[in-house]
């Protein structure tokens, strides 16, 4: 299968972005062999992420060190990393899978999760990178808010911050 390289989304409005990208349902996308691409469905369409960079992974790894130690000390869930989340339909009405860079579950919510990620996290991390800035503090900030997440982290390297929005 062949998966078109060119990333991303085209604003054609203030509130609507056009994504340009291979379409394809959710079970098609997830049955995707992993070549070491990075791949999310964004309202049924295809996007392609490029690696990312070692400051990214850097502030990404070091977040999760945290959290993993303070979850060995007080067992109330589990933090997964690079993990597709199958949110649910767009609103375009295609399917939205998303693969933040950290994602917590709260014990009590992992029935029937241990296959998939379905639904809506407790907690997602999105670190910041060259180009994606405008995805992760509209578009996926958007969706996570709309179906759920009780927590939606944004840390930025090249600012130094990172945003917590409930």
């Amino acid at each position: 299968m062949s998966i078109a390289p060119t990333p991303s989304f085209r604003s054609t409005s203030e509130s609507e972005a056009e994504y340009v990208g291979a379409r394809m349902t959710v079970d098609a996308f997830l049955d995707i062999p992993d070549g070491g691409h990075f791949y999310e469905l964004v309202d049924g369409v295809v996007i392609m992420s490029p690696s990312p960079t070692p400051k990214h992974q850097r502030v990404a790894m070091r977040i999760a060190y945290l959290i993993g130690d303070y979850l060995e000390k007080n067992p109330v869930g589990e933090l997964f990393a690079e993990i597709d989340v199958h949110l649910g339909k767009g609103p375009q009405g295609g399917d939205l899978v998303y693969r933040p860079e950290l994602v917590f579950i709260r014990s009590e919510r992992m029935a029937g999760m241990e296959e998939r990620i379905i639904g809506a996290p407790d907690m997602v991390l999105e670190v910041i990178s060259r180009g994606s800035r405008r995805i992760d503090t509209g578009t996926k900030k958007d969706d996570f808010e709309r179906f759920g997440v009780r927590e939606y982290w944004l840390a930025d390297p090249a600012h130094k911050t990172i945003v917590f929005i409930d």
